[in-house]
């Protein structure tokens, strides 16, 4: 706001800064309407509220910002060489970090070609790592073994006063600048050394976890204090898709899911508004979870209720722990059903329950962030129904009888009208 005579500048009323984005995304507040710096998006809303962050899917996992002293570390060794920052990869495709870097309170640029493998977490740390008593220090005080991934050093620390630091991923140059690399945000941290935040972090031994990686890394919800373990994600397992297929389907109908962005190995269930458009095929007889880290999950773990039958009875069950995904096939093929899903008891390899939540219409990843919590979901199938009305109508019949010659993954192939 402006003086009204002299014109001088008397306040700010609003101030954003952004830096390079990527074509199609759009930048907001989180939540909605929030105070706070702008955070990319999933969707691009105007004239709506905004939708959730887009976090990652590489994130900061882990921060050790003020080491405690542990004691009997060798000379030219001091706690501040014992601090880091962890990124993990929770997706399920090896993430090439060249032109990567972390920004902010401290400055890396990762290596060409340093790899990030599916569910592997990095650690990255002040000091070069030809100092070897600084490295055997380091593995010592934290009990890491030659197998842990430990890539530095940084330049600056991590302050013991709060700070923020930037993971960024490169895009393409521009044609008119083809060796400028713009950088754009993949994941953004913060803390504070004052409560909400977790104060036992600053010098008390803990560092910051990542309560999930889909909470954002700027808000003290988005971390917990708890003991060092650099190199080792332990986060409560959340479910990200839920799938429905049938052991009838063929490769070339699954390979056509797959090429119009609607489920690999099987249909992807609609999250939000469209979760509940009833499902038109006549064969349906297998469920998928997929998860976003490792689970001990068992057949037991699943219960199905519906209308017409009141609990479905299971043929057979396979976790496939490389895609992450659990693939429940039921005793006989599902007609017509309102169906309720019930999962509980999964837990990942460390015992975390799993972080469950879900509310129909509205989620697009189970849980609040939290271990803890069944997941319930809610799945209608009408068999027939090929344009999803909510009823079997002549107008069904007439768009699966002209789309009869239509191969699976041709030009004019809807996966809706292959019955």
């Amino acid at each position: 706001a402006a003086h009204p005579v002299t014109g001088a500048l008397l306040r700010f009323i609003d101030v954003v800064e952004f830096g390079a984005q990527a074509n199609g995304e759009s930048w907001g507040r989180s939540p909605n309407g929030a105070p706070g710096e702008l955070t990319p998006m999933q969707q691009r809303t105007l004239g709506a509220a905004n939708s959730d962050p887009r976090i990652g899917p590489v994130v900061i996992s882990e921060i050790h910002y003020n080491p405690a002293d542990p004691g009997g570390l060798p000379a030219g060794v001091s706690p501040q060489d014992l601090e880091f920052v962890e990124i993990w990869n929770p997706t399920e495709a090896a993430v090439n970090l060249t032109d990567w870097r972390l920004a902010g309170g401290i400055d890396f640029d990762f290596a060409a070609d340093t790899m990030l493998t599916p569910g592997a977490a990095m650690i990255v740390v002040s000091f070069d790592l030809t100092d070897a008593d600084k490295l055997a220090a380091f593995r010592a005080a934290f009990g890491l073994d030659e197998g842990a991934t430990i890539v530095g050093g940084y330049s600056g620390h991590l302050s013991d006063e709060g700070e923020t630091i930037r993971l960024e991923r490169p895009d393409e140059p521009p044609a008119e600048e083809p060796t400028f690399i713009p950088r754009l945000l993949e994941d953004r941290a913060s803390w504070e050394t004052v409560s909400p935040w977790p104060t036992d972090a600053n010098g008390g031994g803990p560092s910051l976890h990542r309560n999930s990686p889909a909470t954002l890394g700027t808000q003290a919800t988005g971390w917990s204090s708890g003991a060092p373990s650099p190199g080792t994600v332990d986060l409560p397992p959340r479910v990200t898709q839920i799938l429905v297929a049938s052991d009838g389907w063929s490769t070339t109908f699954l390979d056509a899911l797959q090429g119009l962005g609607m489920g690999d190995q099987g249909f992807l269930v609609s999250s939000g508004a469209a979760q509940l458009e009833p499902l038109p095929w006549i064969n349906l007889n297998q469920i998928q979870f997929v998860f976003t880290g490792p689970v001990n999950v068992t057949m037991d773990d699943l219960s199905v209720f519906g209308v017409s039958v009141s609990k479905y009875s299971f043929a057979a069950f396979n976790y496939d722990a490389p895609s992450l995904t659990a693939t429940w096939t039921l005793a006989a093929t599902i007609g017509i059903d309102r169906l309720a899903l019930l999962l509980s008891g999964v837990t990942s390899p460390t015992g975390q329950a799993l972080d469950g939540e879900w509310t129909d219409g509205a989620s697009t990843l189970s849980g609040d962030g939290a271990a803890g919590g069944d997941l319930l979901f809610r799945l209608d199938v009408l068999p027939g129904d090929a344009n999803q009305s909510g009823d079997v109508l002549s107008a069904d019949v007439i768009l699966v009888r002209n789309a009869q010659f239509k191969a699976a993954g041709g030009a004019a192939f809807d996966p809706m009208l292959d019955l």
